[in-house]
């Protein structure tokens, strides 16, 4: 990349937000769809890394407490396969 082409960018990469996805269209039945949803997940992960999903049927509330109720599922799983 020369010069010209790094100040002609709106803003630097880390500057910009992160694209959000909409994954819904991925139960489509239509293939186009699909591959709308795919192209798109291409296209962040190419140009950004990262990106938000929406559409995903998950509840919007998140845990307080990430690692307290990762710890409490795997406290769990252990005590049903060892029965400890």
């Amino acid at each position: 990349m020369n010069l010209s082409q790094r100040t002609s960018d709106p803003a630097p990469s880390h500057a910009r937000p992160l694209p959000v996805i909409d994954i819904a269209g991925l139960e489509s039945p239509q293939l186009s769809d699909r591959l709308a949803v795919g192209r798109d997940i291409r296209a962040a992960c190419r140009d950004r890394g990262f990106f938000y999903i929406v559409g995903h049927g998950v509840a919007g509330e998140r845990p307080r407490y990430p690692a307290t109720t990762v710890e409490a599922h795997l406290r769990e799983r252990y005590r049903q396969t060892y029965g400890g």
